[in-house]
C-alpha cells in the first residue's frame, strides 16, 4: 500500500442504511464548502471504476460470487479509490476536502453477514480512517419509505429490515468508528436529511 497516515485529514465519510440520506448530506456538505471557497470532492463506494462496476453487477444479481470474494472486491475497489492516480489521496494533496458516501465501515457490516467478520476486518485493516465519520441514524421504516416499495433481497437490500453501520460492527474490531478522530451520529429522520 502507501505511506498514508492512519487518519486522513479533510476526509469525511457518511454512513447509514440505504435510504438514510447519506448522499443528500454529502452533497449538502460539498456545496456548503464550495460556496465558502473550499474545494470538496464528492465520491462514493463502490466507485465507478472497473472494480466498482463489477461490484455493482454482483449487487444487481447479474454476477454471482461468494461473500468472501465480494469482500475482496470491495477491498480492491477501496485500494484503487484511495491510492489510484485520481483517488482520495491525490485529491487531498491538492488541499481540498473529500466527502465519501460509504467506506470501510460498510464493508465491516455488510460483508460480515456472508463472510467471517475477522476476515473482512483483516482485508480492510491497512486502510486509513477518515478524520470525520458521520453516521446518519435513520429508522429502518423511514429508509424503506424513502426508497419506495421494498426491493428484491440482496447484499444491500436485505428483507425485512435494512442493516447498516455502525449498528452492528464485529466485536473488538480495531477499525470501529470510535477510532476516527471524530465520529458522530446524526438524526436522519429530520426534514433536512431527506434521501434523494
Amino acid at each position: 500500500m502507501s505511506n498514508a497516515p492512519d487518519i486522513l485529514d479533510r476526509f469525511v465519510v457518511f454512513e447509514g442504511l440505504d435510504g438514510a440520506g447519506t448522499s443528500t448530506q454529502l452533497e449538502m456538505l460539498r456545496d456548503a464548502l464550495q460556496q465558502r471557497g473550499t474545494p470538496c470532492f464528492a465520491t462514493c463506494e463502490p466507485t465507478d471504476g472497473a472494480i466498482g462496476k463489477l461490484i455493482r453487477a454482483v449487487l444487481r444479481g447479474e454476477l454471482e460470487v461468494s461473500g468472501c470474494t465480494l469482500a475482496l472486491l470491495f477491498a480492491a475497489d477501496r485500494s484503487e479509490h484511495l491510492y489510484g492516480s485520481d483517488g482520495v489521496l491525490a485529491a487531498l494533496r491538492t488541499g481540498g476536502s473529500v466527502a465519501c458516501d460509504r467506506y470501510l465501515f460498510s464493508s465491516l457490516v455488510y460483508q460480515s453477514t456472508d463472510c467471517s467478520g475477522e476476515y473482512v476486518a483483516a482485508v480492510n485493516a491497512r486502510f486509513p480512517l477518515p478524520r470525520w465519520l458521520i453516521f446518519i441514524d435513520t429508522p429502518p421504516e423511514e429508509c424503506q419509505r424513502r426508497g419506495g416499495p421494498p426491493r428484491a433481497p440482496g447484499p444491500f437490500r436485505p428483507p425485512p429490515r435494512p442493516r447498516g453501520p455502525p449498528a452492528r460492527l464485529p466485536a473488538g474490531n480495531a477499525r470501529a468508528p470510535g477510532r476516527c478522530s471524530t465520529a458522530c451520529r446524526c438524526n436522519g429522520a429530520c426534514a433536512n436529511a431527506t434521501a434523494k
